[in-house]
């Protein structure tokens, strides 16, 4: 009951009229998020950065923006204070992202297919480290202390304690240690308002000394049958012979003693 001529369909009951209608493409929304930042006390200022969401089809970062949103101090949220001025701590959406410049679409000037949010960051401000180090020079026992050195930053504001213990202990010491031995220093540095706490330590031995001892005075023997060594040649205190039943001959005879000292924690046996 119908025909169609030239894409316009007739109909016996009705006229077909046609009516312009429009429609809105509301812009997708785009989120420039500012980066959470962490920097050190008297340090360099962290760089501050973006992360981006909610780009539609294919679109990216370089095909929606002319300029890309980028991210900054806001000192609106830190009292005023430039990074260099901050004590450490956390600044609560201290990093303040910006929109950046959009391209415009098809429309023309002032269209655009986004709406751009931002939302900031997080500044943390980190205490700075001491850079503490410690060494002692080993040495040979001497009967006095070692002395440890101790370095740390220019700017360190604190103070530093030593603690000596045996090398393979966890019992502290009294003092730095005079004895032969093996051994750890350990310095400590309690946190401050601009510095963390901290800890190092150092290895180092005492070594025993040698003893300066003069060699006995041996006599001249009159040969005769059993002459020993322990017998008929006796040494001066602290010398033992090391083999003392040898049976001496005449003639020129060699053989070894030793000197033990009284202190052997300290001294090492001379054998000569």
């Amino acid at each position: 009951n119908g025909t169609t001529y030239n894409n316009v369909f007739v109909s016996r009951n009705y006229e077909i009229n046609e009516v312009a209608s429009s429609f809105t493409v509301n812009p997708a929304t785009l989120t420039v998020v500012a980066n959470d930042a962490t920097g050190t006390w008297g340090g360099t200022e962290p760089t501050y950065g973006v992360s981006l969401s909610g780009f539609v089809l294919s679109d990216t970062v370089g095909t929606v923006f002319s300029k890309q949103p980028t991210a900054t101090l806001d000192t609106t949220k830190t009292g005023g204070k430039s990074f260099s001025a901050l004590e450490p701590g956390m600044y609560d959406s201290a990093v303040k992202a910006d929109s950046g410049t959009q391209n415009t679409n098809s429309h023309g000037e002032g269209s655009y297919n986004y709406t751009v949010q931002t939302n900031p960051g997080v500044l943390t401000v980190d205490k700075a480290d001491s850079a503490l180090a410690i060494s002692v020079d080993s040495k040979t026992y001497d009967g006095n202390p070692v002395t440890s050195k101790v370095t740390t930053s220019s700017a360190f504001d604190g103070t530093y304690t030593v603690t000596y213990y045996p090398l393979d202990s966890e019992t502290a010491l009294s003092g730095a240690p005079t004895d032969a031995g093996q051994y750890r220093a350990v310095a400590t540095v309690k946190d401050t308002a601009h510095f963390a706490d901290d800890t190092a330590a150092c290895a180092f031995t005492i070594s025993k000394a040698t003893p300066d001892v003069t060699s006995p005075t041996l006599k001249t023997l009159a040969y005769k049958s059993g002459l020993t060594l322990a017998k008929d040649q006796p040494l001066s205190d602290g010398w033992t012979w090391d083999n003392p039943d040898t049976v001496l001959s005449a003639g020129t005879v060699k053989a070894n003693a030793t000197y033990t000292p009284s202190d052997t924690a300290n001294y090492n046996t001379v054998t000569r």
